[in-house]
């Protein structure tokens, strides 16, 4: 009790806070051990807002970033659109406690969208895609999840720690997220939803493994079995050697570990599964989604396989499409 008081005092007499902080629902949850607002700082005024993300799609994105610049960024992301985030949306930048080890987080709220008869809205799991500081989610990416909780959900998403093993102890960075969850004052914990991209489809499969009460899960463009990925993708084999431990020594074990092919059987049987892919996709073969979509069925496990045509790993041609879908799933299966 003391440390929530002196927590929120401390963020009350902030001068770089604004008001959506000092209201923020994190600070109650004793595992969130630090919390500022994504348009404190710098990134209080529209041009220290673009400067701060240009550097962080930059650091996250690498070489995929190369020909961004602030004028392009500027012409996505206007004045009048980013005055409209701040007053809608409670965004935070957080660190929470993970098996003695602190990991960032974000949590984002529509403040301005309120569910009806209920003053609880429910919770996405939110699970990003690459791995270490590659693919980390800049707040311009999180904000980008604005159709999910413009309709009415509350969402929190991990960077992983930074020692990142690829699905190993930093699956338990996912997991502990649902607790936090249901620890928040605003979200409904019986509600609780998971969605994973890229990387993230296989993070969420291996948590839904362990939790049995998730209402729903969506993988977009997630890779189902990791052994096979590595005729299509070869080079992934540095990124498992350098991040899976033990990976030399028990190879087909640990990829076993976090392929959904070998284990969806272990699935709660009732978990409404959606599976979004494009069969442009050439970071992970749309044979994944396939492959798995035809197992779920044999299996009798109620899911959705939706295949763009022509479409890429990020579904750039039906983005639009692909959230209004998820969010669909999710209020079908509540």
């Amino acid at each position: 009790m003391r440390k929530t008081l002196l927590f929120t005092i401390a963020i009350m007499l902030s001068g770089h806070i604004n008001s959506a902080q000092a209201q923020s629902v994190l600070a109650s949850v004793e595992d969130i051990k630090s919390s500022e607002s994504c348009f404190a700082h710098e990134r209080k005024t529209y041009d220290g807002f673009i400067a701060f993300t240009f550097k962080q799609m930059k650091s996250s994105f690498g070489r995929k970033a190369s020909r961004l610049t602030i004028d392009i960024l500027k012409n996505k992301v206007s004045n009048e659109r980013y005055q409209q985030w701040k007053e809608a949306y409670d965004c935070q930048l957080f660190s929470y406690l993970v098996d003695g080890t602190l990991v960032d987080g974000l949590y984002l709220n529509n403040t301005n969208v309120a569910v009806k008869d209920n003053t609880l809205k429910p919770l996405v799991i939110y699970n990003r895609g690459g791995n270490g500081s590659f693919g980390r989610l800049p707040i311009l990416s999180m904000l980008g999840n604005a159709p999910i909780v413009d309709a009415g959900y509350v969402m929190l998403a991990s960077q992983y720690r930074a020692k990142d093993e690829f699905g190993g102890s930093d699956l338990n960075d996912v997991l502990h997220l649902v607790t936090i969850g249901k620890e928040l004052s605003n979200t409904d914990a019986t509600d609780v939803h998971m969605v994973g991209v890229s990387r993230g489809g296989m993070m969420t499969y291996m948590a839904a493994r362990q939790l049995k009460t998730l209402k729903t899960i969506t993988a977009w463009a997630g890779p189902t079995n990791l052994e096979d990925f590595l005729s299509y993708r070869p080079e992934m084999e540095r990124v498992y050697q350098g991040r899976i431990p033990n990976y030399s020594e028990q190879k087909t074990t640990e990829l076993t570990k976090r392929s959904v092919m070998k284990w969806s059987k272990e699935l709660s049987p009732n978990l409404p599964i959606l599976i979004l892919h494009g069969d442009a996709d050439k970071a992970v073969d749309v044979i994944h989604a396939t492959e798995l979509a035809k197992q779920l069925e044999a299996n009798n496990q109620p899911h959705k396989l939706l295949v763009y045509k022509g479409d890429n790993h990020g579904l750039r041609k039906n983005r639009k499409q692909a959230y209004m879908e998820i969010v669909n799933w999710m209020k079908k299966h509540k």
